[in-house]
């Protein structure tokens, strides 16, 4: 890091010790947050200066400044050292995705994630953002998101922040860092002392008592008291007796900070502070190549002022750029210009740099600070060439110019429809779907344009489906008369969705087949895709032909590629293949498509698809009886509240599922809480979450209301059926018989076997069979079940076959057997750590004279090597061998985030503070 801010560090022992502890630490592996806050000019940056020096580490270090929070990732990709043009691939490939075609923030967030990941895997990272209140949103999200990492990595993180302005997103960042345990370094005023010491090493004598008067009038900060001391000493205000310093006559200081720079800039030639002064329009920080197009000089002519600002401490050199020595000096330079002035030389930049061709971003900074109505004509005429760049690069740039652009254009212009439709779209990349939906009402109404008109129909009825009005959307795609061929083709593939979405399957794949048709005529591959996903989701789901289903898919996925522009369709037909892969019991090509869609959704997906695609992991998981590897998956996913509504269902499911089994009643009542605020429509395919608030029931000693609700979910009426209801009817029918209600039991095996001969999978023939046997009191046709459903993985509904199996031999007086097959009902569930069920096995068994072995069941101890599940041990085995998380991932065919988390579990468990004492421990064991 360089020394350019002009501060000299006195009085911050304590701190500067502090910091090089954490520097030390992550030198030996253990990463650290650091938040270190204080007043402009306290000596911020002079602390991080002295404390972190790139010895050891790979130090990355960036500024934010004012216009940082209009462009994401901004001050990442500064500190990363991103450049399309550098030679890293990897860095290449994260300016791909903020700046190319097809741009996506999203993929770019994971993105950076993974490159700070494999940083950390080469060595120790030190990664530094000065003046961290004017950071960009997502810079501030991806930085929570780092911290969560710091106990697992070689990563110590350092933010640099002013308490003002308050920022909301700054102060819930502050708020999460200090949850998670990252140190704060407050920097206070100089005491006395210290202010002695500081003037002595500027000025080489000690205050005398008059000169230590007015220096206190500075208020103990650092950059005042230099500025001060330096006004003195140029005006000749300062006389030296001895060691002592004092001033040479009754005097004043500076009227403030600003009259005391004012002093410092004023030594300047008039020339160089005519330059400066239009610097400061360019930002605190600028390129001499855009200052010579804003002065329409060369660049060799201004070498003098150059020179001369540099050696007045007014500009320091910044890598290929310059920088103002410190943002209160940019901002007086800025500041004494008249404000029509300003916003004239801001209008002329932004028009000079888009004629050189520089990024709309570039262009973007200087046009937000003109007024729109001063721009004119050009200011509208660029915003509509720029504004699909934008949009995609920077959607909340893209947004705030466009609505106050707009606000001044008269609403017959012909350019404003165009307008209102980039408005919209750069609303739908921020996932606004109710702004989508009154832009393009408003727009609908003001145009016939049929490009325009088919564009804001496809965002209307598509952000419609979203908010769950379906059938509101169905109205917009049937009112579409004047659009254009491929908005046609896409609105009859949507109205596939939204009608399967609706149980009107013949409609849905009528609709698919004239969408593909359409799609195909004109070249349209993501009308083609979207139609195809309609078709094979639909024919899974309506006619139960998985093979069908799985052929269509992978039609799809052939049809879509793996462009850009259909990376997000390109995800969902991964993740439903790997669905239509579960259903036909191909485990194995199931896991690698899932491994394949995840690492996709991380170059490429947006969080919600990811979480979506986490969602299809855990169940996978749930169903084979990894169900730590399933929570693991369910806590990578983040934020419930922020992934669709249908993941959002299944993953609650998951969770419930699990938590009632293993009896863990705080998570179980966490997990209903979050379903019970769902609206009632999202719980169509609600399967596990249901099941499970049915079975709590019974927990709780009412099996009776357990049956009921069971009952009201197998009921068609109810709206609420589904083929995955299939594996928990036996539940019902035990439940039944159990109560004395043998003709609902009799029932519900009947409703069974019609829906494993309607479809004949492995699972629902094991589940019809479990019925069956139940009803007929026959322990070899549910042994025989068990037996099927062990083979097909699903641990746990072997484990309660075997249960049941156990209650009729028992019930006929065949302890022998009985007692067998309970021991290995036993082991089933000791391996998941089902406590519910081993309690409630054993209050059925115990009774009829069967008791578990003197073995018994032993859970899994919570600590040491013996804690760790089958998944963490070979995550151990691989962090011992030097793969960083997103290596691991790709081994595994897990998400990044999921390795994360796993490693989080093992450090934890094996009571360490960095991989590499997992590593030490690993190598000692082994």
């Amino acid at each position: 890091m360089r020394r350019e801010h002009g501060v000299t560090l006195v009085g911050r022992d304590a701190e500067l010790q502090r910091l090089r502890g954490y520097l030390r630490e992550v030198v030996a592996g253990r990463g650290h947050a650091v938040w270190v806050e204080g007043e402009p000019g306290i000596g911020k940056s002079a602390l991080l200066d002295a404390a972190l020096t790139p010895d050891e580490v790979q130090l990355f270090h960036a500024r934010a400044d004012e216009h940082s929070p209009l462009f994401p990732l901004r001050v990442l990709v500064d500190a990363l050292r991103i450049d399309p043009v550098g030679a890293d691939p990897a860095r290449a490939e994260v300016a791909a995705r903020l700046w190319g075609d097809g741009a996506s923030v999203a993929a770019a967030v994971e993105m950076v994630l993974v490159l700070v990941d494999r940083l950390c895997a080469a060595g120790p990272v030190v990664l530094v953002v000065d003046d961290l209140q004017w950071a960009d949103e997502t810079s501030l999200a991806v930085w929570a998101r780092l911290a969560r990492t710091v106990s697992q990595l070689p990563l110590l993180l350092v933010a640099a922040c002013r308490p003002v302005p308050r920022r909301a997103e700054v102060d819930r960042l502050r708020r999460d860092l200090a949850v998670a345990g990252a140190a704060e370094i407050r920097l206070d005023p100089l005491a006395g002392e210290h202010v002695d010491a500081l003037v002595e090493r500027l000025a080489d004598g000690r205050p005398g008592p008059r000169l230590r008067h007015l220096v206190d009038q500075a208020g103990g900060n650092p950059l005042y008291i230099r500025e001060l001391v330096d006004a003195l000493a140029r005006d000749g205000r300062v006389r030296r007796d001895g060691g002592t310093l004092e001033l040479a006559h009754d005097t004043g200081a500076p009227a403030s900070l600003a009259a005391a720079i004012g002093a410092r800039v004023g030594f300047l030639s008039e020339a160089a502070t005519r330059v400066l002064r239009t610097a400061s329009i360019l930002g605190p920080e600028f390129r001499l190549d855009h200052l010579s197009l804003l002065v329409g000089r060369p660049v060799l002519a201004l070498t003098d002022v150059v020179e001369e600002a540099l050696a007045a401490g007014v500009l320091a050199e910044r890598g290929a750029a310059l920088a103002f020595r410190h943002g209160l000096i940019h901002r007086w330079l800025y500041g004494s210009m008249p404000t029509a002035l300003r916003h004239a030389l801001h209008r002329e930049a932004a028009q000079a740099l888009a004629a050189a061709g520089e990024p709309v971003e570039t262009v973007a900074e200087q046009v937000l600070a003109t007024p729109p109505a001063s721009g004119g004509d050009w200011i509208v005429d660029w915003l509509t060439r720029a504004a699909p760049t934008l949009t995609h690069r920077a959607p909340e740039a893209a947004v705030d110019l466009l609505t106050r652009v707009r606000a001044d254009l008269d609403a017959a212009d012909p350019r404003r429809p165009r307008l209102d439709l980039h408005l919209a779209e750069a609303h739908d990349r921020l996932g606004r779907p109710d702004e989508v939906v009154a832009l393009a009402v408003q727009l609908l109404a003001s145009t016939r344009d049929p490009a325009i008109v088919g564009r804001a129909t496809v965002a209307l009825a598509y952000n419609l489906q979203l908010l769950g009005q379906l059938d509101r959307a169905l109205e917009v795609i049937g009112a579409a008369d004047v659009v254009d061929e491929r908005s046609r083709a896409r609105l009859l593939a949507l109205s596939g969705t939204v009608l399967k979405q609706l149980g009107r399957y013949g409609e849905a794949l009528a609709a698919a087949d004239r969408a593909e048709e359409a799609g195909q005529r004109i070249g349209d591959r993501v009308a083609v895709g979207w139609a195809l996903s309609v078709r094979g989701t639909a024919v899974a789901e309506f006619q139960r032909d998985h093979e069908t289903a799985l052929s269509t898919l992978e039609r799809a996925i052939a049809a879509v590629g793996d462009e850009p522009d259909t990376a997000d369709l390109r995800l969902v037909l991964l993740a439903n293949r790997s669905v239509a892969l579960l259903n036909l019991g191909r485990k194995d090509d199931a896991e690698r498509g899932m491994g394949e869609a995840i690492l996709h959704a991380e170059r490429t997906g947006t969080p919600q698809r990811l979480a979506s695609l986490r969602g299809v992991v855990a169940e996978s998981r749930f169903l084979d009886g990894r169900w730590d590897d399933a929570l693991a998956e369910l806590e990578a996913a983040g934020d419930l509240c922020t992934v669709y509504m249908g993941t959002r269902v299944m993953l609650l499911g998951i969770g419930a599922m699990i938590a009632l089994h293993r009896d863990d009643r705080d998570a179980l009542a966490g997990y209903l809480d979050h379903a019970a605020a769902l609206p009632a429509d999202s719980l169509r395919s609600a399967d596990k979450l249901l099941v499970a608030r049915a079975l709590a029931a019974e927990r709780d000693g009412a099996p009776d209301k357990a049956l009921a609700a069971l009952r009201d979910l197998f009921d068609p009426a109810g709206g609420l059926s589904s083929p995955d209801l299939t594996l928990w009817m036996p539940e019902a029918v035990r439940l039944a018989l159990a109560v004395g209600d043998r003709a609902a039991a009799e029932a519900i095996a009947g409703a069974c076997a019609a829906e494993a001969e309607r479809e004949p999978l492995p699972a629902a023939v094991a589940a019809a069979d479990h019925c069956r046997g139940l009803v007929e009191g026959d322990p070899v046709r549910v042994r025989a079940a068990a037996d099927a459903f062990a083979a097909h993985g699903n641990r746990l509904l072997a484990a309660t076959a075997l249960e049941n199996a156990a209650v009729l031999l028992a019930g006929r007086r065949d302890l022998a057997a009985s007692r067998a097959v309970f021991a290995a009902a036993v082991d089933g569930y000791t391996a998941l750590d089902a406590r519910w069920d081993l309690r409630r096995a054993d209050a059925r068994l115990r009774p009829l004279g069967v008791r578990r072995g003197a073995r018994g069941a032993r859970g899994r101890p919570a600590r040491g090597w013996e804690s760790l599940t089958p998944t963490e041990v070979t995550v151990v085995r691989l962090v011992a061998a030097g793969l960083s998380n997103p290596d691991i991932a790709a081994e595994l065919f897990l998400s990044r985030n999921t390795v994360q988390t796993h490693v989080s579990h093992i450090l934890a468990k094996l009571s360490c503070r960095s991989r590499q004492e997992i590593a030490e421990q690993a190598l000692a064991r082994s």
